[in-house]
């Protein structure tokens, strides 16, 4: 079992909000500290595919100064479909 030291004022805080709640501080606090996996989602197709797509992108321009100069990705089928030994891939 793990036990975590946190400052008088955030135990405080956190019994205050379970008290509000009618939970004990154990049941209030686990999920904040492991929240369930969220639902797997369905493969992506059409608009909803393409606006993912371009999300993508614009994060990676939004990030494009911490790539080194002359940075390029490589997107080449053979990089993206890379086989291992087994012929899986």
């Amino acid at each position: 079992m793990v036990h975590l030291t946190i400052p008088d004022e955030t135990s405080a805080e956190l019994s205050a909000q379970a008290a509000a709640r009618q939970l004990p501080v154990k049941q209030h606090v686990l999920p904040l500290l492991a929240p369930a996996k969220p639902e797997p989602q369905l493969p992506l197709t059409g608009a909803a595919l393409d606006a993912a797509i371009e999300e993508l992108i614009e994060l990676a321009r939004k990030r494009s100064h911490r790539y080194p100069p002359g940075f390029r990705v490589d997107d080449s089928r053979e990089t993206i479909y890379i086989c291992g030994p087994e012929g899986r891939g």
